[in-house]
């Protein structure tokens, strides 16, 4: 199973979205700001990144183009910017983000993403 690193400030939300993924069989780590998941996925490695677009210290976007810019990080390393409202596109390629995902967690949804982009094994659990 997967290591994943997801940012976001919305205590609630990050844990649904801890207890989905870790009800999958992954490992889930937390951040509440951009500068704390930076650092997490620096000490973690993880095989993808679910990031706020607001996120206090560092956006979203900005732990993105950093992560894409680090050359430690795999260019295919899956990210997913979560938003609640609109996202540009411009950012999103900008900051090489994967794709992004609407807040509200939507489980299904969230399973499905990962399944996709981190092929059928990660949907074993």
């Amino acid at each position: 199973m997967a290591t994943i690193v997801i940012a976001e400030p919305d205590f609630a939300n990050a844990s649904i979205m801890q207890a989905t993924l870790e009800g999958e069989g992954h490992t889930v780590q937390t951040a509440q700001d951009g500068y704390e998941a930076l650092s997490m996925c620096e000490k973690l490695m993880p095989d993808m990144v679910l990031l706020a677009v607001n996120l206090s210290v560092m956006t979203g976007p900005e732990v993105s183009e950093a992560l894409r810019n680090d050359p430690d990080f795999p260019a295919e390393l899956p990210i997913i910017l979560l938003h609640s409202e609109a996202v540009d596109q411009r950012v999103v390629e900008r900051c090489g983000a994967t794709e992004t995902m609407e807040k509200g967690v939507d489980t299904h949804r969230m399973r499905e993403r990962v399944v996709a982009l981190l092929g059928p094994a990660a949907g074993a659990g």
